[in-house]
């Protein structure tokens, strides 16, 4: 469990939590082209901020960027890649390096007291 004040009321703002949607509409953007990430298939879209960037807060985006790059998944339109630039260079990410839909559980997972073993 954290004890962190950020990640333990990180959790309660689902809205920012499980998109950005209100963030990528303020910017200019232009979806780009088809690009692989995480052994997926991603829309590549590129945006630029709002010249008068009143009461916008790009969360998760990162303050001062002159060019945002998102990676969506084509498919399952999940968010796997958030970038913030700075003249061309990448400044801070968030991004997804592995990922998998439907995944099978065995039912151990659900019912066993004990810890599962790290791979």
């Amino acid at each position: 469990m954290a004890h962190d004040h950020y990640w333990t009321f990180y959790p309660l703002l689902t809205d920012e939590i499980c998109g950005i949607s209100y963030e990528l509409e303020r910017l200019d953007l232009r979806v780009e082209r088809q690009v692989p990430w995480a052994g997926r298939e991603a829309m590549r879209l590129v945006g630029v901020p709002p010249v008068i960037e009143q009461e916008w807060d790009p969360d998760p985006l990162s303050w001062g960027a002159d060019e945002y790059e998102v990676l969506v998944d084509a498919e399952r339109r999940v968010l796997l890649r958030c970038t913030s630039r700075l003249r061309g260079k990448d400044f801070d990410a968030l991004e997804v390096e592995e990922i998998y839909f439907e995944e099978q559980f065995s039912e151990e997972v659900f019912t066993s007291r004990e810890p599962l073993p790290w791979p």
